[in-house]
Formats: C-alpha cells, sequence, structure tokens
C-alpha cells in the first residue's frame, strides 16, 4: 500500500502562469478545510493545463478524510466543511470557472458547479405606504431621523422617524401597542418573501386591547339594518337562493 495518496482540485479557470497567487492561495485555504486533517494533506505539485493542485494525504488520514467528505457531499458533517464547499462554488463563479474534486484513480469525487450554478433573480426594490404594528422596545440615534424598533409578537421591525415624532413615540416606550403609518422599501427575495429594507414612520396610534367581551359590544353596538328583521336567519337564506 502506498504511503501517500493524492488528490487533485481541477479549476476550469486560469492557468498556473495566469492564476493570480492571491486568489490560489484562497482555493487552497478553502480546499485544505474541506479536506480536514491538517497535519496529513500536503501541497505537492500545481499542474498545468487548467490550474489544479495536487494534494498528497497520508494513507493512514485518507478514511477520515473520504468520510468528511462524503458527509460534506451530503449536507451534513463539519459545518466548516460545508462552508469551504460554498466558499469555493462562491470563487468559481466570480472567476466564471467550475471545478472537479478528484480522488488518487482520477475518479469525480465531488463537483463545484460554481459558474453553472443559476443565480436568482435580483428584484429591484420597491416602495409603497403600508402599516406597522408593534411594541416600541428602542429608540434612539444621532443622525436626522431616529432609530425605532417595534416588537410584534417574533417580529421586529427597524424603523425611523422625525425626533419630534421619536419622542412622542418614546412615551410608549415598552407599554403600548401602536400602529405606525409610513413609507416603506421592500425588496422581494429569492424565495418569493418580501423584506423590509427602511421604513419611516409618519404618524401613529394607539392599539386598544379589547378584551373578547369588549369586542362583542362594540360589534353589537354597529348600526345594521338587519337587526330590525323579524328571522335575520330567514332573510339570509332567501339572498343566498337569490329570491327577492
Amino acid at each position: 500500500m502506498p504511503d501517500k495518496r493524492e488528490y487533485r482540485l481541477k479549476i476550469s479557470a486560469y492557468s498556473p502562469e495566469t492564476m493570480p497567487m492571491r486568489r490560489l492561495a484562497e482555493y487552497l485555504s478553502d480546499m485544505a478545510v474541506l479536506l480536514g486533517e491538517e497535519s496529513h494533506v500536503h501541497l505537492i505539485a500545481i499542474e498545468s493545463s487548467s490550474t489544479c493542485p495536487v494534494v498528497l494525504v497520508d494513507w493512514e488520514a485518507e478514511p477520515k478524510v473520504v468520510e468528511r467528505l462524503e458527509k460534506a457531499k451530503g449536507g451534513e458533517g463539519a459545518p466548516e466543511a460545508k462552508q469551504a464547499i460554498e466558499s469555493i462554488n462562491f470563487r468559481l463563479r466570480k472567476d466564471n470557472a467550475s471545478a472537479d474534486l478528484l480522488n488518487p484513480v482520477r475518479s469525480k469525487v465531488m463537483e463545484f458547479p460554481g459558474a453553472k450554478i443559476e443565480q436568482p433573480i435580483e428584484w429591484p426594490s420597491i416602495n409603497q405606504a403600508a402599516e406597522l404594528y408593534g411594541v416600541p422596545i428602542w429608540i434612539g440615534g444621532r443622525a436626522e431621523l431616529s432609530n425605532v424598533d417595534l416588537l410584534d409578537g417574533e417580529k421586529e421591525w427597524k424603523c425611523l422617524a422625525d425626533r419630534n415624532k421619536a419622542i412622542a413615540i418614546a412615551h410608549h416606550l415598552y407599554v403600548s401597542t401602536l400602529r405606525v403609518s409610513g413609507n416603506g422599501r421592500w425588496r422581494k427575495a429569492p424565495n418569493g418573501t418580501w423584506g423590509l429594507e427602511r421604513f419611516v414612520i409618519e404618524d401613529f396610534e394607539l392599539v386598544r386591547a379589547n378584551t373578547i367581551e369588549q369586542a362583542i359590544g362594540d360589534l353589537r353596538s354597529i348600526k345594521a339594518e338587519w337587526k330590525s328583521l323579524n328571522d335575520p336567519l330567514a332573510a339570509l337564506g332567501a339572498i343566498r337562493s337569490g329570491q327577492d
């Protein structure tokens, strides 16, 4: 059995003569993290044509390296190994390239699609008036517009307001739920959800915390013609059936 085993990261960009030294060092650093077993992994050459670092792995450490690669490939194992895969693909996208990790018999162990990965659509931000709800939990800042953070359950809204508005909101810090209105800047994420980038509060009002009994009482106090009917349910049935 040979004492050492060779692994190659074949990068389809540049050549050893044109690859910037710093970029090569970044790829090597990611590869070292991916393989693990630092004291048993050694760089011995950079092969020509495409850029292809050749790494020797001591035979006694190879089973651990193989296991680490398999787990990382399946999205499991050491977090730093999975991060190394993302980092390599990120660099490859910037270099408009892809790469393959080859084992000692030159079989493909792992593929790094890099620039082949379809990039999500970058949606432009839009401005739209909106209302937000929440309890003010922090107000401050030295800029012309003060920071106002609202907590709505588990969701935290980070807003802005002029000094006078911020001072008025400060009276309700931690104790009142507010409905704030203003203009927001929103951006659509690749997964389709909308995220708030900026929101300037123009006005606010207290949200009254009603009990169920109070809410029912408010509903009963609403004036409505159906309350004067002898049989409201019969009238509703007639409407549904299309009868006059």
